[in-house]
Order: structure tokens, then sequence, then C-alpha cells
């Protein structure tokens, strides 16, 4: 399938010691704007251009919040679930759609989360 390059526009780190790694990064020049995501977690969010570098405060690691997600915003989400499978990847949260959007989460071989996106026109 010959699709368009992904943009990469949000990079999320979950952590349970967000204020920590809030003033490493603002030490280094990124000026974090606080936030309470749709599921009641404390975030805090960077923006340069079209990048949202993001920390999401977790009670604990584990598996499900692995310290990295990477989104990847694509052209059509439901053309790649296939290709997915296929590959045998951990797939944590499937194809859900919103009035918003289309998306699905799935973990790397190296164990990153990922996320693939389609907005709506």
């Amino acid at each position: 399938m010959f699709a368009p390059p992904p943009e990469i526009n949000v990079i999320s780190i979950f952590s349970n010691r967000c204020q920590e790694l809030v003033e490493f990064y603002f030490d280094i020049g990124m000026l974090f704007f606080p936030y309470e995501n749709d599921i009641g977690q404390k975030c805090y969010s960077f923006k340069n251009d079209k990048l949202i570098f993001e920390i999401i405060e977790v009670e604990k690691s584990s598996d499900v919040t692995k310290n990295l997600k990477i989104r990847f915003h694509i052209d059509d989400v439901k053309g790649y679930i296939e290709d997915i499978k296929i590959r045998d990847f951990k797939i944590i949260k499937g194809f859900s759609e919103t009035d918003l959007a289309g998306n699905l989460i799935f973990k790397d071989f190296a164990g990153n989360s990922i996320e693939l996106i389609t907005y709506k026109q």
C-alpha cells in the first residue's frame, strides 16, 4: 500500500515522576502547559511548531504504560490493521472511531507504544 509519509506529531512519556521531568526539560528550554486528560491523568504538554511533546503521569510503570508512546498521523488507519496483525504486534487498543478521528494503539517489538491516528476532515 502506497501512502504519503506519516507526520509524527505527538511524543508521550509516561512517568510516575512527572514533576522531575518537567523541571529537567524546563531547564533545557521547554515550557510545559499543565492539563488533565479525558481519563483524569495529570499531563504536561510542550508544543513546538507541529510537534507536541507531553509527559503523562501514571501511578507506576507497567507493560501497558511502557515509558514512550509515539503517535503517527496517517492517511487511513483501517488500511494498516491487517499489516499490524501479520507482523504480530501486540494490539493494546483496537481500532476505534469518534467524530474527530479513528485510531489504533499497539506495541512495537521494542515495547514502545505506537498510535496510528487519522483525523477526519
